[in-house]
């Protein structure tokens, strides 16, 4: 039984080593006293590549024989696949300081979302795999296969499959994730003050589209609220950004806005993925506010980001 599990450590130490020389790091995997035994439920290795955008979910095998693997109970669809994805999930949601941990928390998602008793229909980017370091074995049996498992054979680099069209949640293209979250109308001041209030609002929404400067600052916003943002699309699958703005006009130039700027800006935790859900729960809170002299004008930006749609 040693002996067993003295090899079963190499090959899954071995697997991480290999794997780390191609790029990838471990979220999971063999590692001193806290990581995985050899004989411990749960996968023998996650890997991720950021260059590649590459996911792999392995279970090592290290048979002495050269017949093809057909049973890996870690991986398997019908067994454990499942409650290990969910293990791993909760996992990583704490795990602050994982390299991209949104992108991966988002591809553990889109997996998980493929399991059934059948097999598993993952991502192209995300593999769930048999490994064979230190061992004999150089494929997988036709059943395996049929439940969506493939074969990493570590005499060889994995070959990586093109990536993924799905965009990645990171600082960069958040901005460009965000969309209104009220249908256009850009003020939530709007929709519970006057009629002639209404058309302000509208008319500060036209001049905000075409107003760069303001643009680039709700843009600096969001890439500042990148980690609150990306907690509420893995935790709760959207998040609604609220940006408050002053608009100011000196006195005497009625009507016409003079300068704008943010005062500020926010995300508005909400456990589900419904826009309209999100934006009722924001408007039924409580809210604190300043007094604003008469030339300043308070409007509300809401902003939804939702986790992006599979390829």
């Amino acid at each position: 039984m040693a002996e067993h599990l003295d090899k079963g450590t190499f090959g899954e130490q071995g697997a991480g080593f290999f794997l780390g020389s191609q790029g990838y790091f471990l979220i999971e995997g063999p590692g001193g006293t806290s990581g995985h035994v050899a004989n411990a439920p749960g996968f023998d290795g996650v890997a991720y590549n950021i260059k590649s955008d590459h996911l792999i979910i392995y279970d090592n095998k290290t048979f002495a024989s050269e017949r093809n693997v057909g049973q890996g109970t870690a991986i398997d669809p019908g067994l454990n696949l499942a409650k290990n994805l969910d293990t791993l999930v909760a996992r990583v949601q704490q795990m602050r300081d994982l390299p991209a941990r949104y992108r991966i928390l988002d591809l553990l998602r889109q997996t998980r979302a493929g399991v059934s008793r059948a097999g598993v229909s993952s991502p192209r980017n995300v593999q769930i795999a048999i490994a064979n370091f230190g061992s004999n074995s150089s494929g997988i049996t036709r059943g395996l296969a049929g439940r969506g498992i493939t074969f990493i054979n570590m005499d060889s680099a994995p070959t990586v499959p093109k990536p993924a069209s799905r965009t990645s949640i990171n600082e960069t293209t958040i901005p460009a994730m965000a969309q209104p979250a009220d249908g256009g109308a850009g003020s939530y001041g709007a929709r519970r003050a006057k009629v002639h209030a209404a058309a302000e609002a509208t008319r500060f929404v036209a001049q905000g589209l075409n107003d760069y400067s303001l643009k680039y600052a709700i843009d600096r916003e969001l890439q500042r609220l990148a980690g609150p943002i990306g907690e509420a699309i893995v935790g709760g699958g959207g998040a609604l950004v609220v940006v408050n703005i002053d608009g100011t006009s000196p006195p005497g130039n009625v009507g016409m806005v003079v300068a704008r700027s943010i005062s500020s800006a926010y995300v508005v935790a909400h456990p589900n993925s419904d826009r309209q859900q999100a934006v009722m729960f924001w408007e039924n809170q409580p809210k604190l506010g300043h007094a604003r002299p008469p030339h300043v004008t308070l409007e509300t930006r809401l902003l939804w980001i939702a986790a992006p749609k599979m390829p």
